[in-house]
């Protein structure tokens, strides 16, 4: 019975972690914003605030990320990038952003990767990088 226990305990322990495990940025969130009408950008703002840096790298890394070959009409209105302030190597995935009808178009072009965020997910991240 005794043996039960601890082995029912240990099954408990480690369903719990596996779920509270979460992957962890520890850096900021660089934004570049299109000037006119052109593909060009200017560094426009560094997002600093760890629980808004978390929550957007959690929402982009989610699997929800479609193959697709992208020619947009018009150049992303944003480019971000998290760049880590621990010292380690800077992620160099960069990501082009639309916003449209309340929605925000996010695709990485270096991988021909493309995701509609959710009403929710586009609003957090409308309202962290304006």
């Amino acid at each position: 019975m005794k043996s039960i226990l601890i082995v029912l305990f240990s099954m408990i322990m480690l369903t719990v972690g596996c779920q509270s495990k979460q992957e962890i940025i520890n850096g900021k969130l660089i934004v570049y914003k299109r000037i006119g009408v052109e593909n060009k950008h200017q560094k426009y703002i560094e997002i600093k605030d760890k629980e808004i840096v978390q929550d957007i790298y959690l929402m982009l890394k989610k699997e929800d990320w479609v193959k697709v070959m992208l020619k947009m009409t018009t150049p992303p209105e944003y480019k971000i990038h998290f760049e880590p302030t621990n010292g380690s190597q800077a992620l160099s995935i960069e990501y082009d952003v639309w916003f449209t009808n309340g929605f925000a178009e996010v695709y990485i072009e270096a991988q021909n990767l493309k995701k509609r965020l959710p009403r929710e997910d586009s609003t957090i991240l409308y309202d962290a990088i304006q």
